[in-house]
């Protein structure tokens, strides 16, 4: 068991014999000459904050009273990984010496050394940390409920602080559309975030080490743009149209759609994903689709994509249009599973004919309890599609509900299920999917996702959002860096440290 009580819980501490070393006003950060300055500038600032001290950067040798950072490559500090964000600090009376794999390592050292520091001393010995996950996520619904900067801001810490290091803004959906937009004014709602906040969240992100993954939900989840555009609705066998769903059959909708996603594409110009939904369409087995839409969808696909085709195929192919876009640009096109390869065991007729693009990310967030028709993870990866983030919803899906889902009298704004964390601490693993199962270490696992949906955006603040989640979110960042966490403390204990280690330095909430 680690000596070194922190959130995440560590990988490994060995520790040395002799005393504690302990922090004084008089401690600075000795650096290198080439070291990247920004960083620095960061890590002091958030040092000073934590210790009260002025933490000045020097370039001077280090004295016992100071902490050293240095650069290695991470085969020289283990051979258990090869994340950039692996990091080791050696503590003794004699000084502190940091060493990271990269700059993004140092930021992870920082939060280790903001809540060891709590108590003024750091144990002596060696500390190697690395995270078990590529990608740790939270999701944050700014789509149907507007979030401001200043709580993103906040949240940006604290996920630093817990080194969890992505957060998905979604910006767009059924009730919003939260960021100004350009191309088409009429969609912004009355509270937004401008260009100029975006770009505030963007640089802070950077200083903490965070990419932000931008989403917007389409061609479902399109009522907001519907009430907007009632006429790029999907048509149906009457002329009508849909008030939720885009027009699939419709090169102008198309378009449109490519003329918001390459707007913000060039927003969040330097973010690696890019998420535009694609999940809930429409029930695709069950009136009104069967009877109103697939006939309309069915004879397009006979037309435009060959005489074998069917409705799966308008939907496979607009996604993959989509997908090409974001892929052109550079960056990796992302979309919630319940969509992808549908009915490819041929349970409501042919499966479809067209292969998705290998390229693009898989939310896996449900399987079995909508329908066995929405493809297994094995069938997804049968298929070519092996970038997974594991998103079990009933693990990590917090939402703000409506009130036909209070049937168990709990509050409209929490988990799925009572004692969530605990639940999450005790039986989740990175290859527990929902419905599904892969070994932890699989290597098609990039990542996994806690998310905050905001389906009644006025059943609580977005102060009472934070404050819900935070003893899932701990939990989440701690099992999601080590796997382990729940073998080497029980759950009490493991509160306990969180309560110790409390939250970023200056958090609101």
């Amino acid at each position: 068991m680690s000596q070194v009580k922190i959130v995440p819980v560590p990988q490994a501490f060995t520790p040395a014999p002799g005393d504690a070393w302990r922090a004084t006003p008089n401690m600075r950060l000795c650096i290198t000459t080439d070291t990247e300055s920004a960083t620095f500038t960061s890590i002091a600032a958030t040092l000073r904050q934590a210790t009260g001290f002025p933490c000045p950067i020097v370039t001077e040798p280090a004295r016992p009273t100071d902490i050293s950072w240095k650069l290695a490559p991470v085969r020289t500090l283990t051979s258990q990984t090869s994340s950039p964000e692996t990091y080791v600090i050696i503590s003794s009376t004699a000084g502190v010496t940091v060493i990271g794999a990269s700059p993004v390592a140092w930021l992870r050292a920082t939060a280790t050394l903001c809540q060891s520091l709590t108590t003024g001393t750091l144990e002596a010995g060696r500390l190697l940390d690395y995270p078990k996950l590529d990608e740790r996520r939270v999701l944050v619904d700014a789509g149907r409920k507007f979030i401001t900067k200043e709580w993103f801001i906040a949240m940006l810490h604290e996920l630093a602080f817990l080194k969890i290091n992505t957060l998905q803004l979604h910006f767009a959906d059924r009730l919003g559309f939260h960021i100004a937009c350009d191309t088409d004014p009429s969609l912004t709602s009355p509270d937004y975030l401008t260009k100029a906040d975006v770009r505030d969240l963007l640089a802070e992100a950077n200083r903490c080490g965070i990419t932000i993954v931008p989403s917007l939900d389409v061609p479902g989840h399109a009522d907001h743009i519907l009430t907007v555009h009632p006429e790029l609705g999907q048509r149906d066998v009457a002329g009508g149209r849909a008030t939720d769903a885009l027009d699939l059959t419709d090169p102008a909708v198309t378009r449109y759609v490519f003329a918001l996603i390459t707007e913000y594409l060039d927003l969040f110009a330097d973010c690696p994903s890019f998420h535009f939904g694609g999940d809930e369409y429409m029930e695709f087995d069950c009136p009104p689709f069967e009877h109103r839409y697939a006939p309309v969808l069915n004879a397009y696909a006979k037309e435009h994509l060959g005489p074998e085709t069917t409705w799966k195929d308008v939907w496979a192919n607009w996604l993959n249009q989509v997908a090409e876009l974001i892929h052109a640009h550079g960056v990796e096109p992302r979309i919630f599973n319940d969509g992808l390869c549908w009915d490819v065991r041929g349970i409501h007729g042919t499966p479809q004919q067209i292969r998705m693009h290998p390229y693009i990310g898989v939310d896996y967030w449900c399987q079995a309890e909508l329908n066995p028709a929405i493809a297994t993870v094995a069938e997804l990866q049968a298929q070519g599609l092996t970038r997974l983030y594991n998103l079990n919803s009933p693990f990590f899906y917090y939402a703000l509900r409506h009130p036909d889902s209070a049937a168990d009298h709990r509050p409209l704004h929490r988990f799925d299920f009572p004692k969530q964390a605990a639940n999450i601490y005790a039986n989740w693993t990175p290859g527990n999917f929902q419905a599904n199962d892969l070994p932890d270490d699989d290597p098609r696992i990039l990542g996994a996702c806690l998310s905050m949906w905001t389906d009644n955006p006025t059943v609580a603040t977005e102060s009472t959002m934070a404050r819900d989640i935070q003893p899932e979110l701990a939990v989440f960042a701690s099992k999601t860096w080590n796997v382990d966490t729940n073998h080497q403390y029980t759950y009490p204990q493991f509160q306990s440290i969180v309560q110790s280690v409390g939250h970023s330095p200056g958090y609101p909430f």
